[in-house]
């Protein structure tokens, strides 16, 4: 599920599951887009960027890890050949005018060339990173830096293509702690994502182009221990500050976060499991939140009062009074 230019997409794995279909949402209902053949069986994601520079010239990016990555303008869609083999990134970002793959089979870290997202030729300036590790998802941090959530480790790409006194350079951040992917969100200042351990941020220091992390759900490190290995995806709210992690329990971890301090931790239950999630800003720069639900539908999230019709069951427990005269005023 996407959103790009004001237009809402999703894609549809076919019945066999040996194909995708992309869709655009309509007054009339969703519409089939006319596109080439889109392989089918894995779990999307995407990214919009603008490589032109000029206003309206961003295009939308995706990758399933079943099949080459994709450009789309809004009519026209076409595959990126990264030139490796097998050629299956789960994972595209647009940083500094060039196009960033990475989730490979080879587990490195793919570049395109300078303002040429669909050349990944060493002539265009493409080049190829490796860090010992399965490079997954990739988040942008401040200062212009990437970081790179290995499932086992985490690195800080630094520097860029174009600036001879500070060339790109990838540098380790953690040789123990890394991410799982489809968990990393950019919010309130810092990376967060789910590791092994729990859940764990990434934040810059006060030291310019350093970044210190943490984990941050041991007082809720049993609900984590419980669905290990049963993470979906994850998304976040900008207008409540809030990290949501999606658990094929239908369960969701909901994380409130206020000028870079977690503020509390609580949980919801789906009547319909999410398979896929994201947060987008529509024509009117209003965010909107959307998953995508096991039962084919398109669900948006933070809006009326029921789950689709359905009533919400909500339930408060309040801290254990240890006090004593309990109906006396204190």
């Amino acid at each position: 599920v996407w959103s790009y230019k004001g237009d809402k997409y999703a894609i549809r794995d076919t019945a066999a599951h040996d194909q995708a279909i992309l869709y655009k949402a309509t007054a009339s209902g969703w519409v089939e887009v006319n596109t080439p053949t889109l392989a089918g069986g894995g779990q999307w994601s995407f990214d919009t960027y603008n490589f032109l520079g000029t206003a309206g010239g961003e295009k939308m990016y995706g990758a399933n890890g079943t099949g080459k990555a994709i450009e789309f303008d809004g009519t026209t869609l076409v595959h990126i050949d990264t030139q490796s083999t097998p050629d299956l990134p789960k994972f595209v970002k647009g940083h500094k005018l060039h196009l960033v793959i990475s989730g490979m089979p080879d587990g490195q870290l793919h570049v395109s060339g300078l303002k040429y997202p669909t050349s990944f030729a060493v002539a265009d300036g493409a080049s190829i990173y490796g860090v010992g590790d399965n490079i997954g998802e990739t988040i942008t941090l401040p200062g212009g830096s990437l970081a790179l959530i290995a499932r086992n480790s985490t690195h800080i790409l630094y520097g860029s293509s174009t600036a001879t006194s500070d060339p790109w350079r990838i540098e380790p951040h953690s040789i123990n702690t890394g991410g799982i992917p489809y968990t990393a969100q950019y919010i309130g200042g810092m990376a967060m994502y789910l590791d092994d351990r729990g859940l764990t941020t990434l934040s810059a220091t006060q030291r310019f182009g350093n970044f210190s992390e943490g984990t941050i759900s041991k007082p809720v490190k049993p609900f984590y221990d419980a669905r290990i290995g049963k993470a979906v995806c994850s998304t976040i709210c900008r207008e409540k500050s809030l990290y949501r992690l999606f658990f094929n329990d239908g369960c969701i971890s909901n994380v409130s976060v206020y000028g870079g301090n977690t503020a509390w931790f609580t949980r919801s239950l789906l009547p319909v499991k999410a398979y896929c999630c994201c947060s987008v800003e529509n024509a009117s720069g209003v965010e909107e939140v959307f998953f995508g639900g096991e039962d084919g539908y398109v669900y948006q999230m933070d809006r009326g009062t029921s789950f689709d019709g359905r009533s919400i069951l909500a339930k408060v427990q309040q801290h254990y009074n240890f006090l004593g005269s309990p109906r006396h005023k204190k």
